[in-house]
């Protein structure tokens, strides 16, 4: 299941990526991640690991998140596994940074395999998604949106 969100922000790339690559950054505008915990030293670029405690669907879940993209500034995929995930299930967080004349088109897709979630529970979550912005992240876009446009 791949649920997908953009938005424009008018602030060039740069400005943008320094609040998607530092999970810390992540919790003042998605209030879905709940505890944000470094597993490596240093700056985050591609292989970057941390914990991260997200509340997902009405529970909160401890997952090992891992930068497995990191193309500055224009695409970062993290990479979610354990927590409530079944064994070999994981989730991605995927954002793209397109630089236009306005500032930056930012793109949020959540791609979700091997979750556990019944084939009408996946198909009820898309529909809803789609049809009526539940379980969207343009909230969270929104809130990063005037975070960066007010600096």
């Amino acid at each position: 299941m791949t649920l997908k969100d953009r938005i424009q922000i008018d602030r060039p790339p740069g400005e943008v990526w320094s609040y998607l690559q530092i999970p810390a950054l992540m919790k003042e505008w998605n209030n879905d991640i709940k505890a944000v915990v470094p597993v490596s030293w240093g700056v985050p670029t591609e292989g970057y690991r941390c914990r991260v405690r997200y509340k997902m669907i009405g529970r909160e879940s401890n997952f090992l998140a891992e930068f497995m993209e990191y193309q500055a500034p224009a695409r970062l995929l993290i990479h979610l596994s354990e927590g409530s995930l079944p064994v070999k299930g994981y989730i991605q967080e995927i954002y793209d940074l397109s630089e236009n004349t306005r500032g930056t088109l930012l793109t949020r897709r959540i791609e979700v395999y091997n979750s556990g979630l019944n084939i009408f529970s996946s198909c009820l979550i898309f529909m809803l998604h789609y049809s009526f912005g539940i379980f969207s992240g343009k909230r969270h876009l929104r809130k990063l949106k005037r975070l960066i446009e007010t600096l």
